[in-house]
């Protein structure tokens, strides 16, 4: 019986091991909520103008007419999302057109304390934005910055770095999106996301330098091949005037050589007709 009570509980213990590795495996997370929460999130008003938030294929798109409005949604527990800054990226694809836009993200330490942070910063590397506010003009944007770096910026307003005391145990929390319609812009979002590192494939960048080195060589190839084939031709087109002067000759000279031996033969025929003529002639006048 004892045997059979430690056999059950070692299976149950393995069972609980596997489910720990299940639970522990990396995945990726979009920070923009899905469609079907789209009334969970709060708006705040500017000048009597406010955002208007739409799905389009997807996409989640923010407008406004004027001013600056803004929307805002808050994670709900299940949704807040803490990720290694070591082992994850941050993927963006939006675009601005007219106006232009701020996206900031709360960020929290897990024991009460958050401050906002703006996608407006220096890891985007060099962007179109208004210096004055830090917003985002319109454009398109789309990209992947890894979370080491993104800590490591500062924000394009008032050149703010990152808030280092909300980066605990090499992880950082966000709890909640802020997304602003500036001037009448319309902001369309078609992905943010945490993405591990190990998810995101390396594209080899080729550069200007190497493309031009294999025109240069194409080019030169070209050359080469355009030379030969222009000596190739050459060569035939001399080898075949020689081949045709050549037989020219020889027919020439064949064709004197037989009108000399025509003259020849006849001069013979002739001498031997005389030689004829004689022999009878002598034997004629020996029968008299």
């Amino acid at each position: 019986m004892k045997r059979i009570i430690a056999l059950f509980v070692s299976l149950i213990l393995v069972c609980a091991c596997f489910a720990v590795t299940a639970g522990a495996e990396e995945g990726s997370y979009s920070l923009i909520p899905s469609e079907d929460t789209v009334d969970n999130w709060v708006k705040t008003a500017c000048q009597g103008y406010n955002v208007e938030i739409e799905y389009v294929d997807g996409a989640a798109v923010f407008s406004a007419e004027s001013v600056w409005p803004c929307a805002e949604y808050f994670y709900n527990d299940d949704e807040i999302v803490t990720v290694s800054i070591e082992d994850y990226s941050f993927v963006y694809d939006f675009s601005v057109s007219t106006g232009a836009t701020n996206i900031n993200f709360t960020l929290t330490d897990g024991f009460g304390s958050s401050v906002a942070y703006s996608i407006a910063n220096n890891s985007l590397g060099s962007v179109f934005y208004d210096s004055g506010s830090g917003d985002l003009f319109a454009g398109d944007y789309k990209g992947v910055v890894k979370l080491s770096d993104f800590v490591n910026s500062t924000m394009f307003f008032e050149n703010r770095a990152f808030p280092s005391n909300l980066i605990v145990d090499g992880k950082i929390t966000f709890s909640a999106i802020q997304v602003y319609s500036v001037s009448g812009a319309t902001v369309t979002i078609r992905e943010l996301a945490l993405v591990p590192n190990s998810e995101i494939p390396e594209e080899p960048e080729e550069s200007s330098e190497v493309i031009e080195e294999s025109v240069e060589e194409s080019d030169e190839a070209s050359t080469e091949e355009s030379v030969e084939a222009s000596t190739e031709e050459s060569v035939e087109a001399s080898v075949e005037e020689s081949v045709t002067e050549s037989v020219e000759e020889s027919t020439d000279a064949t064709a004197s050589e037989d009108e000399g031996l025509g003259i020849w033969l006849w001069v013979i025929i002739g001498a031997a007709a005389v030689v004829i003529v004689v022999v009878i002639v002598v034997i004629a006048k020996k029968k008299k």
